[in-house]
């Protein structure tokens, strides 16, 4: 979120994500595939929020959902906890 990005996996995806990632050696995949499993669905699931935008100034159905991300991502990156730590 804090980078420009939003994912729209519902409940039900995130579930079948996480139950085919920590089944991996049950199914027989590779770590490396597991990966790969988790980086094909996320990419077909992310949403970069500048393109969101555009789309919800085309249906103002979108306009709420928008002003909740824009929302979260705020609170992402204003959280103290994600900060940089200061190398020395």
């Amino acid at each position: 979120m804090g980078n420009g990005y939003s994912l729209a996996l519902d409940n039900d995806k995130m579930y079948e994500l996480a139950h085919k990632t920590a089944s991996y050696k049950e199914r027989g995949v590779s770590h490396k595939n597991s990966l790969l499993e988790i980086q094909e669905t996320l990419t077909e699931f992310i949403i970069l929020l500048e393109e969101f935008y555009r789309q919800q100034r085309k249906d103002k159905q979108l306009s709420g959902f928008y002003r909740s991300i824009i929302s979260i991502r705020r609170s992402v990156r204003r959280n103290p906890w994600n900060q940089l730590l200061p190398t020395d």
